[in-house]
């Protein structure tokens, strides 16, 4: 009597985890005989299981050992309302935590994008997810993915400040560009959202107010704010000319952005620099971010 080889298919899989049958979804990946990337109406089995909620067939498809060397952890995937992401930008999306600790130890790529090229740490930011940007931040992902400021996390960060301070200063603290082109000067924008606290990081991090000719105009004609302890900084920062040790921070602060991979993992570069620790601290704005969050 011959034995038949059971074999299945992608669609198989794909209705185990919409039926939340793990043990279904542990046998199917058991057969080793699905190709595990395969998508059906646009979506991936472990994309399909993040939509859905489904943790444990998420985990099962992730670390199976049948899954090991074949699973694309960056594929793109397409969910019922259209958006098209890999697994990272979605779990981020979704605010679950464990699910983005479990990728990133599985070796997902940190600046794979949707189809609008945003990365994680962008959804990360623009969901409010002030834990998830620090880890992401913390396991080397680009602080700085792009110079445009429709992809880049501090620009949202700072133009749409509700409850997305702490990221804002996250991200400058951590070698975040202040200089970003293509649409109003991060300063004017938080000038306008009244974030005086992410102003003066804003400018301790580099950025020349004087330099802001827009800033400046609106200033003068007294439309830009009418908070009065931002418009008494905006009066000294305007009149005065930047001290040497500010220009001497933002020169070395932007020669650390600019080495290889300069925008990963860039207060732990500035920590190497052979200087005192008063020193240190001072380059890497720790003293203005805590100043800043005790005066809240």
């Amino acid at each position: 009597m011959c034995s038949a080889v059971v074999k299945a298919n992608a669609h198989d899989l794909h209705q185990a985890v919409l039926s939340g049958g793990v043990d279904n979804v542990r046998e199917l990946l058991d057969l080793n005989t699905i190709t595990i990337n395969s998508t059906v109406c646009g979506a991936t089995a472990l994309s399909l299981a993040l939509y859905k909620e489904q943790m444990l067939a998420f985990e099962l498809i992730l670390f199976h050992r049948c899954t090991k060397h074949q699973l694309d952890l960056n594929k793109l995937s397409k969910d019922e309302k259209q958006r098209v992401e890999p697994p990272l930008v979605t779990t981020c999306r979704l605010g679950n935590e464990d699910a983005v600790r479990m990728l990133v130890a599985r070796g997902a790529d940190l600046e794979a994008t949707d189809n609008f090229r945003h990365t994680a740490l962008w959804m990360a930011t623009r969901q409010r997810h002030t834990d998830l940007a620090r880890f992401l931040v913390d396991s080397g992902a680009c602080v700085n993915p792009s110079m445009m400021w429709t992809h880049s996390p501090l620009y949202f960060a700072v133009k749409y400040s509700s409850k997305r301070t702490q990221i804002a200063k996250l991200l400058i603290q951590n070698g975040g560009n202040v200089n970003i082109h293509n649409g109003p000067s991060l300063l004017f924008c938080a000038i306008v959202q009244g974030s005086i606290d992410v102003a003066k990081l804003i400018v301790a991090a580099g950025y020349h107010v004087s330099k802001d000719g827009n800033i400046r105009t609106e200033f003068n004609a007294g439309t830009l704010t009418r908070n009065a302890n931002l418009i008494a900084w905006l009066r000294e920062e305007l009149s005065c000319p930047v001290s040497l040790q500010r220009q001497c921070r933002s020169a070395i602060r932007q020669t650390i952005r600019e080495t290889p991979q300069g925008n990963n993992y860039f207060l732990r570069k500035l920590g190497k620099l052979p200087l005192p620790p008063g020193i240190i601290d001072y380059l890497t704005l720790y003293d203005e971010v805590n100043l800043g969050s005790a005066t809240r």
